[in-house]
C-alpha cells in the first residue's frame, strides 16, 4: 500500500514539474516519507535522506536560476527578474494552464519595458525567459528522475 501511495505522489510529482501549478520536487520527496512511514524506516539510511533533501533543493534553486540567469544573460533589467517573479504568481491565475508559460514572459518583458529598454531588448528577454522555462523544467525533471531512482535501488 505504502508503494502505490509512493507512486501516485511520484508521478504527481512529474506532473507538477511539467505544469508548475505546485511544487513537483515537494510531491517527490513526500512519496518518499509516506513510503517510510507505512513500510518503515530500515530501508533507507542517513545519506539517502541528505541526498534526497539536497536534490529537493536543487530543485528549486534550478526553477529560480533558470529564470533569473536568462534573464540576466540577455541583459535584462532588475525590472524584468521582478516582472518575471509576478507574471509567474498572477500568469496562472489570469491565463490558466498557458500562464504557466505566459506570465513569466509576459511579466519579464513588461519589467523590460517599465526599465525603458529597446523593442529589441524586450524581444531577447521574452525569449530568454522561455527557453530559461523550457530548459529549468527539463532540468527538474532529470532530478526528479534521479531522486526516484535513488529510491527505486534502495527499496
Amino acid at each position: 500500500m505504502g508503494l502505490a501511495i509512493a507512486i501516485i505522489f511520484f508521478l504527481a510529482g512529474v506532473l507538477f514539474t511539467i505544469y508548475p501549478i505546485l511544487p513537483g520536487a515537494l510531491f517527490v520527496l513526500a512519496g518518499m516519507v509516506i513510503y517510510g512511514l507505512m513500510e518503515g524506516w530500515s530501508h533507507f539510511p542517513l545519506w539517502f535522506w541528505v541526498v534526497q533533501v539536497i536534490l529537493t533543493a536543487l530543485n528549486f534553486t534550478v526553477d529560480w536560476l533558470s529564470s533569473v540567469l536568462g534573464i540576466k544573460r540577455a541583459g535584462g533589467s532588475k525590472w524584468a527578474v521582478w516582472g518575471s517573479i509576478i507574471g509567474t504568481l498572477v500568469g496562472p491565475l489570469v491565463a490558466g494552464p498557458f500562464g504557466i508559460l505566459i506570465g513569466p514572459v509576459a511579466g519579464a518583458m513588461i519589467g523590460q519595458l517599465v526599465a525603458a529598454r529597446k523593442a529589441r531588448e524586450i524581444t531577447r528577454v521574452g525569449i530568454a525567459v522561455f527557453l530559461g522555462f523550457i530548459i529549468g523544467t527539463f532540468t527538474k525533471l532529470m532530478i526528479i528522475m534521479i531522486q526516484m531512482i535513488v529510491f527505486a535501488v534502495k527499496f
